[in-house]
């Protein structure tokens, strides 16, 4: 089977903004917007630099027109030097205002899993803040062998974890399906694998999901407020138990008010850098634009480098700096 790399861009209007903590900003300004799609261009160019030559790319957006600059990039010029595939398809599942204060967008993923219904293959789905550092043929054989795969992130169980924790997601997990699931935990959204031929069923099980979830919302009670949770039940509810994505990815934080990175994540196939949208990804995007990187092994020493990984004392003192600049520009 075909393997596919999968990321997307959701364009906000003025009608439909919410709040994304790691970037901030209005949702419906090119500002905002020009952060993702720097993330988008290092996404698919560390893909090209470590993925095996026969890995297909899609690109998926609500946009009829690309960027034509980026800091100097034409988006869609680079897709189509690329051969990366764009797919353009509406958010169906738009949520009302005061659904949940940030995350609006996230339903997105469903739209494209209904597209992918009808594309043959093995499908990963990942945010756009990941780097690439490795080939995942392993991981893509693993899609092909089980099915789907998923990636748990894993917090004390009363831990609220936008919105919810997992008693609250296994509490709901009964009250919607009428048993017990002890073992469910939070798969993170930002990585979402499955055979081509299990998107079916993922779908009718997301149908069925949202509109009793709809009804907690309309009663004002406790509920799933993003992707991942939903994404959580439908893996669970489906039978899936293969959590291996923790061999091949994390949520890697780097923040002011948090950094949990180690020298270990440096070596994942897959980096998660949520909080590095506005500082490590704009950096590699300059690099990636000069092409000052030919190829996966210049790739990982620059991302060490970039990041720190090696450098405790200096990501210390990058933290404090980060934390100021939180301060004065209101985000801390």
């Amino acid at each position: 089977m075909d393997n596919y790399i999968i990321t997307w861009f959701y364009a906000e209007n003025k009608e439909d903004e919410s709040y994304y903590p790691s970037v901030g900003k209005k949702t419906s300004s090119f500002e905002f917007q020009k952060v993702y799609w720097r993330c988008v261009y290092d996404f698919y160019v560390s893909a090209f630099l470590t993925q095996d030559k026969n890995v297909k790319y899609l690109f998926f957006t609500n946009l009829h027109k690309l960027p034509p600059d980026v800091d100097g990039v034409d988006m869609g010029a680079f897709f189509k030097e690329n051969n990366v595939d764009v797919i353009r398809t509406e958010l169906t599942g738009k949520t009302p205002a005061d659904w949940f204060f940030q995350f609006r967008n996230q339903f997105y993923v469903y739209d494209i899993i209904e597209k992918l219904k009808s594309i043959p293959g093995n499908h990963l789905i990942l945010d756009s803040d990941c780097l690439f550092t490795k080939d995942i043929s392993d991981l893509f054989s693993e899609i092909e062998k089980d099915g789907a795969v998923a990636y748990p992130v894993r917090h004390a169980a009363d831990y609220p974890i936008n919105g919810i924790s997992h008693n609250g997601m296994r509490r709901l997990y009964k009250e919607f399906y009428g048993s017990e699931m002890p073992e469910l935990e939070y798969l993170g959204g930002e990585l979402i694998s499955f055979r081509s031929d299990i998107a079916e069923d993922i779908m009718r099980e997301y149908r069925t999901l949202w509109s009793l979830n709809y009804k907690l919302y309309e009663e004002n009670k406790e509920k799933l407020n993003e992707e991942a949770h939903f994404w959580s039940f439908i893996y669970y509810k489906l039978g899936f138990r293969k959590l291996t994505g923790v061999n091949y990815t994390r949520r890697i934080w780097t923040a002011a008010q948090l950094d949990d990175m180690t020298a270990r994540d440096a070596e994942l196939s897959i980096m998660h850098l949520p909080a590095e949208k506005r500082y490590a990804f704009k950096t590699m995007f300059k690099k990636f634009v000069r092409r000052e990187i030919a190829d996966d092994a210049a790739l990982r020493r620059v991302i060490r480098k970039v990041l720190l990984v090696d450098a405790p004392r200096q990501r210390h003192m990058r933290r404090l700096a980060l934390r100021a600049l939180d301060r004065i520009t209101g985000r801390g």
